[in-house]
């Protein structure tokens, strides 16, 4: 009898280490590779396919005129200490429907990428806006890299930095080594151009870094991102 228990409890470790390991559930890639989830409400849609992610929206605007804060975007996010260099390609965004509802003279979309830190944050974005002129809006949307910095010392700042091309890629990328936080923005990965953030920013030294989408008007809507990494810069 001895024999049998003793050879039985051999056995029991040896079939655990062999049982599969369960696959990862859509929300924990997710959660692993791009960071956690934020959404305003449960009907929002995040969506792997491969190295891409998409975020869907409800139906309902989540931006608001002149208060681009990306904390009530659907968006995800991690959580960065020290210098670092994070990076993401805005694939496809949605450009707001203009026969949609939307504010007045306010028809917008916005697919960026932020950090933020205490009562500080910077968001770098592809902005999609018509410009409406006694309530027609023009037949075309402007879609221009934009910035957007706020700090209780500054206020709240927005800032045009260029037109893109639809035609060619847009790259993001928000860079802090020394306490200085830039944005940058390029057509192939490669070759980066800088952003003027206008007045300077102050942040702690954990921040939140992530990828966010929004709009104003009454839509679902949807923006795809692809290639997001945030990496740790180490002082020479």
């Amino acid at each position: 009898m001895l024999r049998i228990t003793t050879l039985f409890a051999l056995l029991v470790p040896a079939t655990l280490l062999s049982a599969p390991i369960p696959p990862l559930s859509e929300k924990q890639k997710i959660e692993r590779f791009w960071g956690k989830i934020h959404a305003p409400t449960d009907k929002h849609e995040f969506k792997l396919d491969g190295r891409h992610l998409t975020i869907r929206t409800d139906g309902e605007p989540t931006d608001k005129p002149s208060v681009c804060n990306h904390t009530m975007h659907p968006r995800v996010a991690r959580t960065v200490t020290g210098d670092f260099e994070a990076t993401v390609r805005v694939v496809a965004a949605a450009i707001p429907d203009v026969k949609a509802k939307y504010p007045n003279n306010w028809a917008a979309s916005r697919a960026g990428m932020f950090v933020s830190g205490g009562d500080a944050y910077a968001e770098l974005e592809l902005f999609q806006y018509f410009v409406v002129n006694n309530g027609v809006p023009k037949d075309t949307p402007n879609q221009v890299v934009w910035v957007n910095t706020s700090s209780k010392r500054g206020g709240f700042h927005g800032r045009h930095i260029t037109k893109i091309d639809p035609t060619k890629p847009l790259y993001l990328r928000i860079t802090r080594k020394d306490k200085i936080v830039t944005g940058y923005y390029s057509s192939d990965g490669k070759e980066w151009t800088p952003t003027n953030w206008g007045r300077g920013i102050e942040l702690p030294d954990e921040v939140t870094v992530g990828i966010y989408f929004a709009h104003t008007t009454h839509q679902h809507a949807d923006a795809t991102f692809s290639d997001f990494t945030i990496e740790k810069l180490t002082k020479k």
